[in-house]
């Protein structure tokens, strides 16, 4: 993951104090609804998925759909309050996951799920590496445990 660039990251301490609750409130309140919402779209599409007994459901494709373009409309917020990783790859997947709304419309309700898990799969996969930071040479390495003395004792 060397050849991966690197973004800056926001952390808490380097924030002035005053500006902490903002970002408490827009990565861990407002970003999270969407997280929610979304977690509970799929379990009713999915729930309706498993009544429609392998037929095409419009209404369970639309709420599946929805429900995890949500999440990952969420994640993107998140992402971008915090500045913890790509936004773009999570709206690829937000708008991967409205479309595949439109063929568990048309087609069984499983072939939806099975693209869907596919392709959100594959967008997961993606943003992991991403939002590991990047070590550039800004990055403080850890010493290893060769720089204590030769008696064992670290110096003062």
């Amino acid at each position: 993951h060397r050849d991966l660039p690197s973004f800056p990251t926001r952390r808490s301490s380097d924030l002035r104090p005053a500006a902490r609750p903002g970002l408490a409130l827009a990565g861990y309140f407002y970003a999270h609804i969407p997280l929610l919402l979304g977690i509970v779209g799929v379990a009713v599409g999915m729930r309706a998925a498993i009544r429609s007994g392998g037929e095409p459901h419009p209404a369970a494709a639309l709420i599946l759909g929805c429900g995890a373009a949500s999440y990952f409309a969420g994640q993107a917020a998140f992402r971008r309050a915090m500045r913890t990783g790509p936004v773009r790859l999570c709206a690829i997947g937000a708008a991967f996951a409205l479309a595949s709304s439109a063929l568990g419309a048309v087609a069984p309700i499983e072939a939806q799920l099975a693209v869907l898990t596919a392709g959100l799969a594959a967008v997961l996969a993606l943003a992991a590496p991403a939002a590991r930071p990047h070590r550039g040479l800004s990055a403080p390495r850890r010493r290893p445990a060769s720089h204590i003395g030769h008696t064992g004792h670290r110096p003062d």
